[in-house]
């Protein structure tokens, strides 16, 4: 049987100490913020389309956004500890709503190391809901 640091040598990632809180990255807490915010923007602009293709589609990711963030933060505090000191955004409503979804995908791309606090089970989940991002951005531009 491998030593844990023989198995650390190989490049594995070692799952390490866990605390019984982390206070979090700023990234995670951000992650959590911009999706619930983006989750209500999304349900008050499923509500408001006369487009039943576009309906369809943000009403497809508020749905997903909850449960993959769910996801997210228990695998995280799975490793790193419970996280505190949580808290959502007060945003306006975005006059485009595609914009305002491939701006959050882009965050998410451009932060999902950060976010997964270099882990990369939790970067796997991460890549997960930027997928649906995606899915989102092609069915509000080419569904109609």
């Amino acid at each position: 049987m491998a030593s844990i640091t023989m198995v650390l040598k190989k490049g594995l990632k070692g799952i390490g100490p866990r605390k019984d809180s982390v206070e979090g990255t700023g990234a995670i807490k951000d992650l959590i913020s911009k999706a619930f915010s983006t989750r209500n923007i999304l349900h008050f602009q499923h509500w408001r389309t006369q487009s039943y293709a576009q309906h369809n589609a943000v009403g497809d990711l508020y749905d997903d956004i909850i449960s993959t963030i769910d996801n997210i933060v228990e695998c995280y505090q799975g490793k790193f500890g419970l996280i505190t000191g949580l808290s959502t955004l007060g945003v306006a409503e975005p006059t485009d709503i595609v914009s305002h979804v491939k701006a959050e995908a882009q965050w998410i791309c451009d932060n999902s190391c950060a976010i997964a606090n270099d882990d990369d089970t939790i970067e796997n989940l991460i890549q997960d809901l930027l997928a649906k991002y995606y899915k989102t951005i092609y069915k509000l531009e080419n569904l109609k």
